[in-house]
């Protein structure tokens, strides 16, 4: 894994999100601004409602780009996995909590009872061994 991938990681994963959530707001605009829930049902103007060609083709729009960033999502898991199995399991509780839980090195230090520059020094090392030979 190269270590240009190893820093996009977590940018892919949270564009992913970002993503879905743009598509749960579209979602939302499907159903007709003029149905109504009685009670536990919901009972539409309606047969087909009142979505919008512009909004289908929207959302149409963002669930392939959300389809393309799931793939890129897992080709980089995958990725990133198999780098990981050159570690060892401390190096790859550090990996995983940094890159891809996102957490600080001063978050880390409390949470694995080690000092910051303990845990940048294993890092490092960590990803020394998931570059090599990419």
């Amino acid at each position: 894994m190269k270590k240009e991938r190893l820093r996009d990681i977590r940018y892919v994963y949270d564009e992913a999100e970002e993503l879905k959530e743009k598509i749960i707001q579209f979602e939302t605009m499907r159903t007709s601004p003029r149905s109504a829930v009685y009670g536990s049902e919901r009972v539409q103007s309606s047969m087909k409602g009142d979505v919008q060609p512009s909004t289908i083709a929207m959302l149409d729009a963002l669930l392939q780009t959300y389809n393309a960033k799931l793939r890129a999502c897992v080709k980089i898991t995958d990725e990133f996995e198999q780098a990981l199995e050159k570690l060892s399991e401390r190096e790859r509780i550090i990996i995983r909590k940094h890159f891809l839980d996102g957490k600080t090195w001063s978050t880390l230090q409390e949470e694995l009872d080690m000092c910051e520059r303990n845990l940048i020094r294993i890092s490092n090392r960590a990803i020394k061994k998931m570059t090599a030979n990419s």
